[in-house]
């Protein structure tokens, strides 16, 4: 199984994640690392020359790719090693999830989507909270008027070509309930008996905790 996760900036994709408790997956991308962001190597992405990019394409190394900003994404055919047996997560655009949805029906492959939303006025005051660089936060937000996730997948949903299990608009709900709402979602799913990985101390008493 493979839950796909698309979110807009600031509504705490990378954080729902770690306490999901299925392998994470990464996206592929020719563009540079950015470490004054505090990107990190496989765990934001797996960053490859265009050369590279381009030979894994011609060799069908990729599920799905897209391009935004003169650079390359994609997913690698390679997340799949050991799907029969292994439950997966990976964040993706609303473009990859249309995608890589086409490839598991294709190859009777169980997927559910989740939509994590997050009205534009609250974005910057999420981004604030979490200690974003102002640089970061306004690029962010650039891109979040430029090219919106949500209203992006919205469309892809209404044409019929994207399915969305689950939206959740973040701002309304604790972590922990974020967390719970994914749990029940893909519980009937997984392959393996999973331990859920339980609140730290105090958790419950925060009203959010989202921190990317």
């Amino acid at each position: 199984m493979i839950l796909i996760v698309i979110g807009s900036s600031g509504a705490g994709k990378s954080s729902i994640l770690k306490q999901i408790d299925l392998e994470r997956k990464t996206t592929t991308t020719t563009r540079d690392i950015r470490l004054e962001d505090g990107e990190v190597e496989g765990i934001d992405y797996y960053y490859i020359s265009k050369e590279k990019f381009n030979q894994l394409k011609e060799k069908n190394g990729f599920i799905e790719t897209d391009e935004f900003g003169g650079e390359q994404y994609g997913t690698e055919v390679s997340i799949l090693e050991n799907i029969d047996t292994t439950d997966i997560s990976i964040i993706l655009t609303p473009e990859g999830a249309k995608s890589l949805q086409t490839y598991c029906k294709e190859n009777n492959i169980i997927s559910k989507t989740v939509l994590l939303t997050l009205p534009k006025e609250k974005i910057k005051e999420r981004l604030l909270k979490r200690g974003d660089r102002p640089e970061k936060i306004k690029k962010r937000l650039k891109a979040e008027v430029e090219n919106p996730i949500a209203d992006k997948a919205h469309i892809l949903k209404e044409k019929g070509e994207l399915i969305i299990d689950l939206e959740i608009p973040t701002e309304k709900y604790s972590m922990n309930e974020v967390i719970k709402q994914i749990n029940i979602l893909i519980k009937p799913y997984i392959k393996e008996k999973k331990t859920i990985k339980k609140p730290k101390k105090g958790q419950k008493k925060q009203k959010n905790n989202f921190n990317k």
